[in-house]
């Protein structure tokens, strides 16, 4: 059903006396004070209680459908000073507030044709005029009204994998350290250019844990490296800031501004951490970057490379199927410039959001955001029945 305040058929009726419809609005705030309004041309006592003209200008259509669900709705009026102030809508007083909507009859106010409720969303102003967004009980239910730090209830955790911090997900995913995220992981194959890829077994993880199938889907691959121009091994315990291999003769300052990787085996992932870093200079030996713990303490044996950034250098796309079997990767989206064999970057594992994933996959049941009990307009709680 679709009504249409302060407009069109219902103007008609009011201005020809055929029938004498007029429309209340019944507010009341948060904090208790209760406003009434009416688009009738003078006072209107209802139920006991006198509504005010002119302040109210007038309610858009108000669509109901089945079930709980119902369309938004726009009030507008005046900003009079006296009973709508500035001060009150500087305070977001209105925010949340419930509005009463009733049609009845001026001249028989008993005489009511419909009546019922809506929340204000939102309310503006300019000049002298305010405009209020109306919603039903369903957006309630679905909004950004509950739940750990203001976030919302709803079946799936909304949280982000890996935040940490009070009401977070306070699962540790660092590159590197877990079996959740790791980088350098490299193509090997190219199965449709720019979206789906398969990636070596040295460098897909710390040790090629035995993942499971779709195990990164809904996690991400951050596209950072091309192909490395070389790989050695330091020959001196690598600092936080230097990395010295010997058997080499490089042009001074020829490696600047490319990438040097730490490795955990030949052609192998990150070591440790973030274990790569940005050559600031460079001497015939000697490699240097930003300070970086993850770099310090690697012994002499220990391999490295030195590659450039990719193409697709900084692009994160979600991955949407993982078959561990091939490391066979598909994202989301393509990629903007096509991938070339060895070009690496870092990937992350995925969370759903569901409350067996995040028991089963991360052990972390005791952080989970979500509610498998929360109600919407598609899934209405019922109490159980007698079998």
């Amino acid at each position: 059903m679709t009504t249409r305040p302060g407009g069109l058929v219902h103007d008609e009726l009011r201005y020809n006396r055929g029938k004498r419809v007029c429309h209340l609005a019944r507010i009341t705030r948060q904090d208790g004070y209760v406003l009434r309004f009416t688009d009738h041309d003078r006072k209107l006592t209802f139920e006991n209680e006198v509504f005010q003209p002119i302040i109210l200008a007038g309610l858009s259509a108000d669509r109901r459908e089945a079930a709980l669900r119902s369309g938004n709705q726009e009030a507008r009026g005046a900003i009079d000073g006296s009973v709508v102030t500035i001060p009150d809508l500087l305070g977001n007083k209105y925010r949340g507030a419930m509005v009463e909507q009733i049609i009845t009859d001026w001249e028989r106010p008993w005489c009511v044709i419909a009546r019922h409720r809506k929340w204000i969303r939102s309310l503006t102003w300019t000049g002298s005029a305010w405009v209020g967004t109306l919603e039903g009980r369903t957006h309630l239910l679905q909004r950004d009204s509950a739940g750990e730090l203001g976030g919302a209830w709803s079946t799936p955790c909304t949280k982000v994998l890996g935040a940490i911090g009070p009401g977070l997900c306070n699962k540790l995913i660092e590159v590197g350290t877990t079996n959740f995220a790791g980088g350098a992981a490299r193509v090997a194959t190219i199965v449709r250019q720019k979206q789906q890829v398969t990636f070596t077994t040295a460098s897909w993880g710390n040790g090629s844990p035995a993942y499971t199938d779709d195990f990164f889907r809904d996690g991400s691959f951050e596209w950072i490296w091309a192909a490395p121009e070389f790989e050695s091994v330091v020959t001196a315990t690598t600092t936080a800031t230097t990395l010295t291999d010997s058997t080499q003769t490089w042009t001074v300052n020829e490696h600047v501004d490319k990438y040097v990787r730490i490795l955990n085996g030949t052609a192998g992932g990150l070591k440790q951490g973030t274990s790569f870093g940005v050559i600031l200079s460079n001497t015939a030996t000697q490699l240097t970057y930003a300070s970086n713990t993850y770099m310090n303490g690697h012994g002499a044996g220990t391999y490295y490379d030195v590659c450039g950034a990719a193409a697709n250098y900084g692009i994160l796309l979600p991955i949407v199927r993982y078959v561990h079997s091939t490391r066979d990767v598909t994202l989301l989206l393509p990629t903007p410039f096509p991938i070339a064999v060895g070009d690496s970057g870092i990937w992350r594992a995925g969370c759903d959001g569901l409350r067996t994933t995040c028991r089963d996959k991360f052990d972390n049941i005791l952080n989970h955001g979500g509610d498998p009990f929360a109600p919407s307009a598609q899934q209405i709680v019922e109490p159980p029945e007698e079998v």
